[in-house]
């Protein structure tokens, strides 16, 4: 993956070299332009996605089902993190609660419940009071 991250940082450092250059033509430049910002979007994703402490549902038909196997994942994870890092169960069960409430909510004020959904879901292990 590694290799794939830095050949397509190297092509859009390329692509970018040339314009600047001018030796790409007026007429390719506008889609050169486009494929490095799809090129630099990937990147993000594949940054996001790849993460080491990333959870992802697959492309569920409806948000509502892409939030129940969001819910699952997550408390197989902390079940996980618990018997491994020691993570406290209740405090991030809480915050669970509260980060999917303001994912539902956010659903559905955009209307988006039943629409096709993929949740990606990056988080950070942070300690409280030295725990």
């Amino acid at each position: 993956m590694e290799e794939i991250i830095k050949s397509l940082n190297d092509v859009v450092a390329k692509i970018d070299e040339s314009i600047k250059a001018g030796a790409v033509p007026d007429v390719a430049k506008s889609y050169l332009e486009r494929l490095c910002r799809s090129i630099r979007d990937t990147l993000k994703v594949i940054e996001i996605v790849g993460g080491e402490r990333t959870i992802q549902t697959g492309i569920s038909p409806s948000a509502r089902s892409a939030m129940f196997t969001l819910r699952k994942a997550y408390y197989a994870t902390l079940g996980r993190l618990v018997k491994e890092q020691g993570v406290d169960r209740e405090l991030s069960s809480a915050n669970w609660r509260t980060v999917a409430g303001e994912l539902i909510e956010f659903i559905n004020k955009e209307g988006i419940s039943e629409a096709p959904t993929k949740i990606v879901l990056d988080y950070d292990i942070a300690e409280k009071d030295g725990v």
